[in-house]
């Protein structure tokens, strides 16, 4: 039986899907990363394992007898001096912006904690006889970033399953930038969800059409600007953050907010630090709008670029070395010519009062925009749809951009390796693209829909990653969609891990 580092999240279905590899005698958990949520469980069915609590590393809370550690310095070292490990580094500490809820996360500390996980997760993978990774979603928290890294350094092979914002499907590919993986062909097929991504793709494809007046908008993003019309609603997340904080985080390990200054979080301390946040948030809200201009002339040539919503799995890890959104920018522009604008808009997640916790966003970051060479903020509430039609092309980190844009007849750049990269109406940015060419490639609209849907017949596997999606998709749960979910599951990855 093979032996494997399992990353899960914290849906049950994940564990049903490794103890179903265990007791079909493919593949048992060497290494278990996860919440604690079903340890019970866990140590019920892999006794042998060894369970890492997702939330006490993440909060540099683990005990180890360093004594008894023998660690390989050479081949450590080996990791240290790769030419990617400066990168890799700062993107463990970038993802370690989630964790500072209460703003006294130093850069010092950061980096300090950053290699004492990278020790404790070396010691227990490198001592470890493992055949593969499995990680459930692209790893985007420090612990499980650095054992991705690890694993890779460590010529273990990874496989990483992505989600499809378009439906309730998930693809497997080999390592976060490699090939997405083909889906076996025993899997069984259910017209019932497949009539629902059908209708789900083509709902979205009649939004793009021209003149209508329906808007692109995500229903999260619908959900957040309902929510801020009703002012109750961030009062009461206030106090369900409070509870959280200062209750659920003081008596339970779930919580992975870090704070130096104190483990149990007081009243005092929570107080503190929500009227620190109000005042930024109002500072943040102030100069974005200082910094954003109030008229755009349709009429002059420009490049549509939407921001991203940060700190987020698809900015970091997934958009590799365009994950610093400055530097992106930077890159589009050296490769536009001077007489085409680049209209930078924010993204609505940033400034939602719901989200008001989570703001990731410094006070400087709008006026470095501004300083570059015809770049242009503009407001929030511009309207996407319009701004994609009269620009000359889309450049993005954003999968809702990228499908609007080219269902509305417009060219797009992308500057990762998503799971339509394979696509012909999409470009990859390299500093070769021949930009004349590109403003006048002609997109068939029909063709790029028939395309998406034949690519992800091909791949996909019926699926959600994290609980939060299945709200979402009610509709396409019944008895048998539920059963198919993880018998497909368990064929489409043993075909490939066997």
């Amino acid at each position: 039986m093979k032996k494997y580092i399992y990353v899960p999240t914290w849906r049950t279905i994940w564990l049903d899907l490794a103890i179903k590899l265990k007791e079909k005698n493919i593949a048992s958990p060497s290494i278990y990363l996860s919440s604690d949520i079903n340890l019970e469980k866990i140590n019920k069915h892999f006794k042998k394992s060894k369970f890492i609590n997702f939330h006490k590393i993440n909060k540099w809370n683990y005990s180890i007898d360093w004594s008894k550690v023998n660690i390989n310095n050479s081949s450590l070292y080996s990791i240290i001096e790769d030419s990617d490990f400066r990168e890799f580094k700062e993107k463990s500490i970038n993802l370690m912006n989630r964790q500072d809820m209460y703003w006294f996360y130093r850069l010092i500390d950061r980096e300090s904690i950053f290699y004492d996980i990278l020790l404790y997760l070396f010691n227990e993978i490198s001592n470890k006889k493992i055949d593969f990774a499995i990680f459930c979603e692209a790893p985007h928290s420090p612990a499980t970033f650095i054992t991705y890294h690890l694993s890779e350094k460590l010529w273990i092979k990874t496989y990483v399953f992505n989600s499809c914002s378009l439906a309730p499907i998930i693809f497997l590919r080999q390592s976060i930038k490699w090939d997405y993986l083909t889906a076996p062909k025993n899997i069984s097929k259910n017209n019932f969800i497949e009539k629902n991504i059908d209708d789900d793709i083509t709902t979205f494809y009649n939004k793009t059409k021209k003149n209508t007046n329906e808007v692109f908008e995500p229903q999260y993003m619908i959900d957040q600007k309902k929510s801020d019309l009703k002012k109750i609603k961030p009062i009461l997340k206030n106090i369900n953050w409070l509870y959280h904080t200062i209750i659920w985080n003081n008596n339970n390990t779930y919580f992975f907010s870090i704070s130096w200054f104190n483990k149990k979080i007081n009243l005092k301390d929570w107080i503190l630090t929500y009227l620190l946040r109000k005042k930024y948030s109002k500072y943040l809200n102030k100069n974005l709008c200082k910094n954003s201009i109030n008229y755009i002339d349709f009429n002059e040539k420009y490049v549509y670029f939407p921001l991203h919503y940060e700190p987020e799995r698809t900015s970091n890890p997934e958009w590799g070395k365009f994950f610093n959104q400055i530097e992106s920018i930077i890159a589009l522009r050296t490769l536009l010519p001077n007489n085409i604008k680049i209209y930078v808009k924010e993204h609505y997640s940033q400034i939602t009062t719901i989200l008001q916790w989570f703001r990731w966003r410094s006070l400087y970051f709008y006026d470095i925009i501004n300083k570059l060479e015809n770049v242009y903020l503009i407001g929030v509430n511009n309207d996407s749809k319009k701004l994609i039609e009269n620009s000359q092309f889309t450049c993005s980190l954003t999968w809702t951009a990228v499908i609007e844009s080219v269902l509305s007849w417009k060219p797009w750049i992308f500057m990762w390796e998503p799971w339509y990269e394979t696509l012909s109406p999409f470009t990859k940015f390299n500093n070769d693209i021949d930009i004349e060419k590109l403003i006048n490639k002609k997109i068939d609209k029909a063709k790029t829909l028939e395309l998406i849907k034949e690519f992800i017949s091909d791949k996909w596997v019926f699926w959600t990653i994290n609980p939060s999606e299945e709200k979402y998709y009610n509709h396409y749960y019944n008895n048998e969609s539920k059963k198919n979910e993880l018998d497909n599951l368990v064929k489409f990855i043993s075909n490939y891990i066997k």
